[in-house]
């Protein structure tokens, strides 16, 4: 199953492979299981999951794009599931974004993620301990600077952050032509094993838990993940006419997103959707299932099925090369079916907050949001206030053709010609900005507050504490 792609070293230290599991466990050919009928159950599995989380994910794609507030993003909405543009209700001033949510999530990230991950091995006073616990202890810092653990972990806070929550994946990897660490062994006599353990971050948009799932007790997960073709292809070169799909604009799940609120007006100010590419790079979607060690009786070690949906790069069909339908993924085949490497998931979940017991966690800005669009809200009133200001009317003694006109943008309002009146400009009551102005502090003060920013320099909590 080696390959070139699968060889290739990232330039962040990730391998660039599809992380697929030795082809010497893989038991589809021996199974008694029809093929076609457990790629149907793993992708309509998954599909299922994803139709029944649509307005939880919708909510989260909202937050994504409200964090970045790119152009007009801030203003972007949901109204009974469908993504809008709040309304204008004002005269032709712009519409004010002051974007406190990417500050605020920055500064959580940061705190999490800044200092280097360190590990230390805590051993029993015994000679074989401590010597075992030294070379686990060098191995599991060389993963971390390896790897790069804290990029990883600050790109899945991110996505925690509107998501809720975010997988990192590890996958062990016997197909580098390398030794990565020698004091790594295969069980047994049979000495070391050439390997290394590869990291990197899942997407929470497209991995589905069962509906028995809970935080801390998941039986069954899928995940989908795009990856290139022709990796796939010598991956599984058994396997004829494994089809991709050039249409995808972009893997990235932040420009799969933006280019789907486009439609509802956000771009006119601006936008950080990419417009083409629609011939580019051949991708597939895969879709991986993982069942627990003591679900299915027939894989007492757990299970992992891989499954490929031939032609389309996307589980989504709102993408463009998504071909998910209300009748299932039809294009979906088997490429892999066997026991779960390990005995263990491959992922662990970064949650931004907690909700209970909710597997899918709790999106850190859930509670900042709709702070941050009513700042926007005030402050566009705040604007339109100056606005009218500077144009004042004038209150002119004069003759017109109208009640009032506008002569460059400058309004002129008749009175009585006869009445002894000195022209002066409109002057628009005030009293009301004082009080906008301290509703907005104090939207300020309670976004960064309940954001944690900075919580020692308040007094309430010492440097070093959490969010401190």
């Amino acid at each position: 199953m080696a390959s070139i792609l699968n060889t290739t070293v990232t330039s962040s230290g990730h391998h660039g492979g599809e992380g697929f599991p030795s082809q010497t466990e893989n038991q589809m050919d021996g199974s008694q299981e029809d093929p076609k009928s457990l790629a149907r159950d793993v992708a309509d599995f998954h599909r299922k999951g994803l139709d029944r989380r649509r307005f939880h994910d919708l909510t989260a794609e909202k937050y994504m794009i409200h964090i970045d507030g790119e152009g007009d993003n801030q203003w972007a909405d949901l109204y009974n599931g469908e993504r809008i543009q709040i309304p204008h209700n004002l005269s032709g001033v712009p519409r004010a974004q002051n974007n406190l949510l990417r500050p605020i999530v920055d500064n959580m990230v940061a705190y999490h993620s800044t200092m280097p991950f360190r590990f230390v091995v805590e051993t029993r006073p015994d000679r074989q301990s401590r010597e075992s616990g030294a070379i686990d202890q060098a191995f599991a810092n060389y993963i971390a600077h390896q790897q790069d653990l804290n990029a990883l972990f600050t790109e899945a806070l991110y996505m925690a952050a509107a998501y809720g929550h975010c997988p990192i994946h590890a996958f062990w990897r016997d197909d580098v032509h390398y030794d990565a660490y020698q004091p790594v062994h295969a069980e047994g006599m049979q000495g070391p094993m050439r390997g290394t353990i590869d990291c990197f971050v899942g997407d929470p948009f497209d991995t589905v838990y069962a509906t028995g799932s809970t935080r801390g007790s998941v039986e069954r997960m899928s995940y989908g993940r795009v990856v290139g073709a022709e990796g796939v292809r010598q991956a599984f070169p058994d396997i004829p006419n494994i089809e991709g799909s050039t249409k995808l604009n972009s893997s990235s799940r932040f420009q799969r997103t933006v280019r789907k609120w486009m439609q509802a007006g956000n771009s006119i100010h601006g936008t950080a959707a990419q417009m083409s590419g629609l011939d580019g790079e051949e991708l597939i979607a895969l879709v991986y299932r993982e069942i627990a060690p003591g679900v299915d009786l027939r894989y007492p070690y757990g299970r992992l099925t891989i499954v490929a949906l031939n032609g389309s790069a996307s589980t989504d069909p709102a993408d463009a090369s998504g071909r998910g339908s209300s009748s299932g993924f039809g294009n979906a085949i088997t490429l892999h079916d066997g026991p779960l490497p390990g005995g263990t998931f491959s992922a662990v979940q970064v949650y931004g907050s907690n909700r209970f017991d909710d597997v899918l966690g709790k999106p850190f800005v859930a509670d900042l949001d709709e702070d941050q669009v009513q700042l926007n809200q005030l402050e566009t009133l705040v604007n339109e206030f100056v606005r009218r200001s500077v144009r004042a009317p004038l209150v002119t003694a004069g003759v017109i053709g109208d009640d009032s006109a506008a002569y460059m943008d400058d309004g002129e309002i008749e009175i009585d010609p006869n009445s002894s009146f000195l022209p002066q400009y409109l002057e628009l009551p005030y009293r009301h900005i004082p009080l906008l102005e301290n509703k907005i502090s104090r939207l300020e003060t309670g976004l960064f507050r309940k954001g944690g920013w900075q919580a020692a320099s308040r007094g309430e909590s010492r440097s070093g504490d959490a969010a401190a």
